[in-house]
């Protein structure tokens, strides 16, 4: 919802005020997902991913760029990944 033509700025805004900040990354590889820019938002998730293994979204993010270029096996290995942090994730 909204104006997603505005969301690169606003990330880069809370990325700037805290170059660690995990939801700014993520939501900006989540635009360009949505732009199919799959190497940058996979770049943007794997540094996330790098710095904190556990950031679940970052995780489920990338499972989903992979199921959108045709990577079947992708999302499943990301959500095993997700059940071994914890076994009580779960997405019903």
């Amino acid at each position: 919802m909204g104006r997603k033509d505005l969301m690169p700025q606003v990330a880069r805004s809370a990325m700037a005020l805290d170059p660690n900040e995990k939801d700014g990354r993520n939501f900006l590889a989540i635009y360009h997902q949505w732009r199919g820019e799959y190497a940058e938002s996979e770049a943007l998730l794997q540094s996330i991913l790098d710095a904190d293994p556990l950031f679940f979204p970052a995780r489920s993010n990338i499972g989903e760029n992979q199921r959108q270029v045709g990577d079947a096996a992708g999302p499943i290995r990301e959500q095993e990944k997700l059940l071994e942090q914890d076994r009580r994730a779960s997405w019903r």
